[in-house]
């Protein structure tokens, strides 16, 4: 232990000052002025904090009062966000809906340039609308994918343990033999040395075969396709379909080329192609529009009985809004004088349905075709996306 004595001032020992005494208080100096101003100070060292009562975790946590208040604010934000971020999303999606349908316009264009006009649909509007495909369930758009991706295989490769599908097509007599991993990977003859008209990403083409997809599991109920198909639709199945970005095949409707553009007395939209002679038939698309996913539809007939007003509001789907009539056919609903063009591609839209039928509002009435050129078309009504991909 060490002592100190400075100019008069009282002794001090170490071991006090460490202690937390109160030094320089008794000053025997009073030419120490210096250190009595300064030595009423206090030394705090190891002496409690003071602490708000009011906070319960202590001085570096949060009062109750103050979490609520954060997880409130919290709760606001993400009720704000979590709506846009979904709206956001449905945009994203709708646009890639749009891109992957022009990517077929695009390749189906380039297809009849190279191959003298012909039809980008492997199968003609006749054969696809024949009253077989009812149940045979052979889709336009399996027929566009034909052309545009490959596929067709020489019926004699049928050995044993091939993957190549007998029997394929809208009607018996037409049928052909597919090999759908070609048709997947874009494995087409049509162009040696150039590859397919299309590419397709895996997530966009996929078959609806017992499971294949997760929307459509085995052993159950197909959502997608309507019940009690045929024997043949076991093979077509399992050839792969254009899968937009909601889950939901992307429809072609094909037009009959039989009917010139000029011809405005022709029927424009028929159940099948062996009972009339019209632009678009609905019997080639009927698997998927009469499915119980798509009960609630215009197209539907579960929803829609009476045949003429289905094929009057296929005319609203298909129909080039800048060619109207009021001249009326198929039970006094107005039919378009022309198409929105030879192939039409048309995707459901974030609601899986196409033309879905409202509760209220426009979507609610039978959607009409305008009586006269006005510039609006009435798929603007509905979430459907539809495309066409050009003559």
């Amino acid at each position: 232990m060490f002592k100190t004595k400075i100019a008069g001032i009282k002794t001090l020992e170490n071991s006090e000052l460490l202690a937390g005494s109160e030094p320089f208080e008794d000053s025997e100096s009073a030419g120490s002025d210096v250190m009595k101003n300064t030595g009423k100070r206090k030394n705090t060292i190891g002496k409690a904090i003071t602490r708000n009562p009011g906070r319960a975790l202590g001085a570096d946590g949060f009062t109750l009062f103050e979490l609520l208040t954060v997880l409130a604010i919290l709760s606001i934000l993400l009720g704000l966000t979590i709506p846009v971020l979904g709206r956001a999303r449905k945009t994203a999606k709708v646009v890639a809906n749009q891109t992957l349908m022009r990517e077929v316009a695009v390749g189906a264009q380039q297809f009849r340039l190279d191959n003298a006009e012909q039809s980008a649909s492997y199968f003609s509007a006749k054969q696809l609308g024949s009253s077989q495909n009812l149940t045979r369930g052979f889709s336009p758009m399996q027929s566009v994918l034909l052309n545009l991706m490959g596929g067709i295989a020489a019926s004699d490769s049928l050995a044993a343990g091939t993957s190549v599908l007998d029997n394929v097509g809208p009607t018996v007599a037409g049928s052909v033999s597919v090999n759908p991993s070609k048709l997947a990977a874009g494995e087409s003859s049509l162009r040696p040395g150039k590859g397919a008209y299309l590419t397709i990403p895996g997530n966009n083409l996929k078959t609806l075969f017992g499971g294949d997809a997760d929307e459509y599991p085995a052993g159950g109920v197909n959502q997608l396709v309507a019940p009690a198909m045929g024997t043949a639709y076991d093979n077509h199945s399992r050839i792969p379909e254009l899968i937009d970005a909601f889950g939901t095949p992307i429809l072609a409707w094909i037009e009959d080329e039989r009917i010139r553009p000029e011809d405005s007395t022709a029927l424009y939209a028929a159940q099948d192609s062996d009972t009339d002679t019209a632009r678009f038939y609905y019997a080639g698309n009927s698997m998927y529009l009469n499915s119980p996913k798509n009960y609630n539809s215009w197209l539907s007939t579960v929803a829609t009985a009476n045949a003429d007003r289905r094929h009057a509001v296929l005319g609203v789907v298909t129909g080039n809004p800048a060619f109207a009539q009021s001249a009326t056919q198929l039970g006094g609903f107005n039919m378009p004088r022309a198409s929105r063009s030879g192939i039409i591609l048309h995707s459901a839209g974030p609601d899986g349905v196409w033309v879905a039928k409202g509760t209220a509002g426009p979507s609610a009435a039978v959607p009409q075709f305008p009586a006269s050129s006005n510039g609006s078309d009435p798929m603007s009504e509905f979430d459907d996306t539809v495309v066409g991909v050009g003559n």
